[in-house]
């Protein structure tokens, strides 16, 4: 089983986290007590950004092995840092 772990800060991600609800196929669990920093991770998991404000920590990426996503809602390059 594929699990994905979602980084979101504000209405635009909040946005992102509906739609992705929206589908039967995926279950949507909230834990709020995850440690600060993520020292495992299950195989497959998939890392979704979308507009999260802070930097990976190359160990976290690293742990992704090329499975970590960032949406961003500008239209690039043409609106960029806007």
């Amino acid at each position: 089983m594929t699990s994905l772990i979602f980084f979101g800060s504000d209405q635009y991600s909040q946005t992102v986290l509906a739609r992705l609800s929206q589908d039967p196929s995926l279950q949507i669990t909230h834990s709020p007590d995850l440690p600060s920093t993520i020292y495992h991770l299950p195989p497959n998991t998939i890392g979704l950004s979308a507009s999260f404000p802070h930097l990976f920590p190359p160990e976290t990426i690293k742990q992704f092995e090329g499975r970590l996503y960032n949406l961003h809602p500008s239209l690039l390059p043409q609106y960029r840092n806007v």
